[in-house]
């Protein structure tokens, strides 16, 4: 991942917050954390669910705030003006392809519904679906960095059933810890955390069961509820 900034800025001054307006950030590349081996053929897509992007108060590109030294904030965008969930898409599919996966990336737009989301993924021809969704991430950098963040990888089967979910949120400061000692380390250690959850992992495999097919709940029913942290029992009573 590569970390750009346009005018006379140099790269500390995201740090220092000497010069806040105009910078820019580059998700694309690939990270670089292990998964494990598989050989089921997966499409992975990202999708922007972040409030202030889905009411328009922000644009896709968005991906946080630059202080000044008096603490205006400026918005910083991706470099490459493409939306930062298909940045993202790209930087995992790239983590994921380097340790063997065969991946297709899928772009979701803005607002896109679940049906648009499975009809999406199933152009691939894939056996198993990477659904990223970005609730929350951006950075606000002042004295010091900080990364907030709310995602979730979702596991889906060529039938649209759910397989498996795992959420992570945070707000961290970058360089407090050696998993957040930058943007790029922190990156590597939210998505290898989710990637390698060992229910993410078991729903790779032929033959996992569903978690969609609970009485009469959607998968974004279901969805909806693991984000708000309910048990299965309880998600199970109430698909009842």
């Amino acid at each position: 991942m590569r970390i750009h900034h346009i005018s006379l800025c140099t790269v500390s001054a995201i740090v220092l917050t000497g010069c806040a307006f105009g910078q820019r950030v580059d998700y694309r590349g690939s990270s670089d954390f292990s998964i494990p081996a598989t050989k089921v053929v997966v499409a992975l897509g990202t999708q922007d669910e972040r409030p202030y992007v889905v009411n328009g108060d922000k644009q896709a590109t968005f991906v946080g705030l630059s202080r000044s030294l008096y603490g205006i904030p400026y918005n910083v965008n991706t470099s490459s003006g493409e939306p930062l969930a298909d940045e993202i898409g790209s930087l995992v599919a790239g983590a994921l392809r380097k340790n063997g996966a065969n991946v297709t990336q899928v772009k979701i737009p803005v607002g896109t519904s679940s049906e648009g989301r499975i009809v999406l993924f199933k152009t691939t021809n894939s056996s198993r679906y990477y659904l990223i969704e970005l609730r929350e991430w951006k950075t606000d950098t002042y004295a010091n960095p900080i990364l907030y963040y709310d995602v979730s990888l979702s596991v889906i089967d060529g039938s649209g059933s759910l397989l498996a979910t795992k959420n992570t949120k945070g707000e961290d400061k970058l360089g407090s810890r050696p998993n957040r000692a930058n943007l790029s380390t922190a990156i590597s250690s939210i998505f290898g955390e989710l990637i390698n959850d060992s229910a993410i992992v078991s729903a790779l495999e032929p033959g996992a069961a569903s978690e969609a097919k609970i009485g009469g709940c959607s998968v974004d029913q279901i969805l909806e509820m693991k984000k708000l942290g309910l048990p299965e029992d309880r998600i199970k009573a109430a698909c009842k």
